[in-house]
């Protein structure tokens, strides 16, 4: 992976953290957009395509869970048949409100119906509430691991069995535990080190593509807030 981190920035969230200024950083502003806050209306879609194609993005922050649409726009540019292996306490595959609305609770099945290069689609914290969610149509492609799984043995290594191609990640800090990450969502049970292994095993047996992690409170409720999650998104630099 490159060393270079991008922000994107589109809610102003990681300018209260600081786990990003000993790297080189990319920042790439958006806050100028309108309709692009939990979905994202064609005309800003146009838009954001714009300023991200000749960015070399490998490692990325999106900010708040509802701009986790953007992972759509960033598996655009993998030319090359790959896995979508995402970290998420939702499975973010409902059906769009408006046929032609993408958003953040659509996004992977806008993915799946889209994109030519994704294979396989790895859900990993998915809560179980949701297991029988998924359409029928995309189930021969979409691997979930749910959370109850979470501490039982081998279960990193049953996801590393279920990737045959080239790995991007996603990660929505949703899926992590309160007492490492606060989240404007109903959070999951994963931890920190649970996760690095799952990423530490994939990288054993396949390229990583890129990566990006969302998942802020887009409104702090307090300064030890703010900090949880800046240890955080150190600790998943750190691993990469």
């Amino acid at each position: 992976m490159g060393k270079t981190l991008t922000i994107l920035n589109f809610d102003g969230c990681y300018q209260n953290q600081d786990f990003y200024c000993q790297n080189q950083v990319k920042w790439i502003d958006f806050r100028d957009l309108s309709g692009v806050r939990g979905y994202c209306e064609e005309t800003a879609a146009e838009e954001i395509r714009k300023r991200i194609k000749e960015e070399d993005i490998k490692v990325c922050y999106i900010g708040s869970g509802n701009y986790h649409y953007m992972t759509f726009f960033l598996l655009e540019k993998i030319k090359q048949p790959f896995s979508l292996v995402l970290f998420d306490h939702h499975t973010d595959m409902k059906p769009s409100l408006f046929e032609d609305l993408l958003s953040c609770g659509c996004w992977v099945k806008w993915v799946l119906e889209k994109n030519l290069f994704v294979k396989e689609v790895v859900l990993i914290g998915v809560a179980d509430s949701f297991l029988n969610t998924i359409e029928e149509k995309y189930q021969d492609r979409v691997f979930i691991l749910e959370e109850s799984k979470f501490g039982k043995e081998e279960w990193q290594k049953e996801i590393q069995s279920q990737i045959h191609y080239p790995v991007y990640f996603s990660i929505d800090k949703d899926v992590f535990r309160k007492e490492e990450v606060s989240t404007d969502w109903d959070q999951g049970s994963l931890r920190l080190d649970e996760m690095e292994k799952v990423y530490e095993l994939i990288k054993e047996t396949q390229p990583i593509l890129g990566i990006d992690i969302c998942g802020e409170c887009e409104e702090w409720t307090s300064a030890e807030e703010i900090e949880k999650n800046n240890r955080a998104n150190r600790k998943i630099w750190d691993m990469l």
